[in-house]
Formats: C-alpha cells, sequence, structure tokens
C-alpha cells in the first residue's frame, strides 16, 4: 500500500497556494493536475494549458495569476525559456529554471 502523508514541518506551509501547470504533452499534464487533486489538496491549481501563449495571456490577468507556475522547458510552439521572458515582460517577478 502506497500512502503519502505530508511531513510535520511543511503542513500548513503551501495552504491556499495557488499553482499553473503548462506542458504541451496533454497525457502528463493531466497526470500532473491529477497529481495535485490527490496527493498535494492544500494546493489549488487555478488553471492548466498545453499552449505557451495562453500561459502568458493568463498570467497577465490579475484572477488567473499563480503563485507558481510549473513550466514544461522543452515543448512545442513556444519553449519554456520564452514563456518565461514573455511573462517578465510585464511582470518583474523571477523566472527560474530547474533541470534535473
Amino acid at each position: 500500500m502506497n500512502t503519502y502523508s505530508e511531513p510535520d514541518h511543511l503542513t500548513g506551509y503551501c495552504a491556499d497556494a495557488r499553482v499553473a501547470i503548462v506542458d504541451n504533452d496533454e497525457r502528463a499534464l493531466e497526470s500532473v493536475v491529477s497529481l495535485f487533486a490527490d496527493r498535494l489538496t492544500q494546493i489549488d491549481v487555478i488553471w492548466s494549458t498545453t499552449e505557451g501563449l495562453r500561459a502568458i495571456k493568463s498570467c497577465k490577468e490579475h484572477e488567473l495569476k499563480p503563485d507558481l507556475l510549473l513550466l514544461d522547458m522543452s515543448s512545442e510552439g513556444i519553449q519554456g525559456p520564452s514563456v518565461c521572458r514573455g511573462i517578465r515582460r510585464f511582470d518583474g517577478r523571477a523566472c527560474y529554471e530547474w533541470t534535473s
């Protein structure tokens, strides 16, 4: 049986966090959204998309602006770094690249 429990030191840390997710692979996107819904219930996925341009437009709207944007860096169409640059053009907040 595989169960997940939030470490005590993280409980409440991400409460009410608003997350948006961008991935050009629809199946991968659905899986990540499901992961948040099933395992990270204190975090709200406010939107998800397969389109980089839509992500830029959504981040411009105050009601849709996430606290955290999970972005596929190698996607079709507009690449992840270009999405970050597009967001930073109107919002001075940093957009960091994490690679594994």
